[in-house]
């Protein structure tokens, strides 16, 4: 379900359960820097995967059947809770009306149906994806009074499945524990504190960096060694790239909310610039071919530039 603008702005001052696996490093998808750069600046928001969308759809009917399924007699959809520690929060897809029992839905391996296939083992055990299984654990502690998370799944290979994961399972309160230390132990370090991302973790991805919105023309002081990294890498592009990908996030992610950055080896400007016209293909198919030079609009890309050598 698409999240409210004033969601979002709330989502930013918590450490949510959807973002707990990425933080601790399990997540396949996204990076703790990711997270950490989506709640220190204002983002553009981005366009859904087509994976996302389905599972937007789908899941509000995979909740419903969970529910008849476990006899609830009512349940509040996309309940907001809140940790006694004030830092950790989740919304649940489904809380029963007595707050205790809830619902997580998911859809996986729907587009690809072998990614996954082996994360996920017997029906109506605890045996899902870790990082689905961190994020159950968040919603335990963030709602003190449920006994478990019911987890209905629309898997590509096998249908329909549900998961249990009970508050009192075998090794649940040690990793409910775990988590909520590890959690807040990063959060204090990288919201309160506000430390950098450190050299031997994933910077934030290029999606999250393109998606800052920056102040035009402003420029801050880098790091001259992330410039001579990302020099350095460029002129080897012989090399994997993948390196200077990761030097060039490294760079870009110093800037923070600013355009450019002045290292010693000159100014580095992340901005946009025009990346050409394009017909707009929904206007094309509602006119004549002969005016589509009328429907065309100009588009832009961030592009980092430097210092010539």
């Amino acid at each position: 379900m698409p999240l409210t603008a004033e969601a979002i702005a709330t989502r930013k001052k918590y450490l949510t359960a959807s973002d707990a696996a990425a933080v601790l490093g399990l997540d396949p998808w996204k990076r703790a820097a990711d997270v950490w750069y989506a709640k220190r600046y204002e983002l553009a928001e981005s366009e859904p995967s087509e994976a996302a969308e389905f599972g937007s759809d789908v899941e509000p009917v995979l909740v419903v059947r969970e529910a008849k399924k476990r006899r609830w007699a009512g349940y509040v959809s996309q309940a907001w809770q809140v940790a006694i520690n004030g830092i950790l929060a989740a919304t649940l897809d489904a809380l029963r009306r007595d707050d205790a029992e809830i619902i997580e839905a998911k859809t996986s391996g729907i587009f690809n149906p072998y990614a996954t296939s082996e994360e996920w083992g017997e029906a109506e055990t605890d045996q899902i994806p870790r990082h689905y299984l961190v994020q159950t654990a968040v919603q335990l502690i963030c709602t003190p009074t449920a006994g478990v998370v019911y987890v209905p799944a629309l898997l590509g290979t096998r249908g329909p499945c549900s998961f249990v994961i009970p508050r009192d399972g075998p090794g649940m309160g040690d990793l409910l524990k775990a988590v909520e230390e590890q959690l807040l132990e990063r959060w204090d370090r990288f919201m309160v504190r506000g430390d950098e991302i450190p050299a031997d973790e994933p910077p934030p991805s290029l999606d999250v960096l393109k998606r800052i919105r920056r102040e035009p023309k402003s420029v801050t002081t880098i790091n001259t060694a992330l410039a001579e990294e990302y020099v350095a890498s460029k002129d080897a592009l012989k090399e994997p790239t993948q390196r200077f990908e990761a030097a060039k996030e490294r760079l870009i992610a110093s800037f923070g909310e600013h355009e450019g950055g002045q290292s010693g080896l000159g100014l580095f400007v992340y901005r946009e610039e025009s990346a050409g016209n394009r017909v707009d293909a929904e206007l094309l198919r509602a006119k004549h071919p002969a005016i589509a030079a009328e429907v065309s609009r100009a588009t832009t890309r961030r592009v980092l530039r430097g210092p010539k050598p």
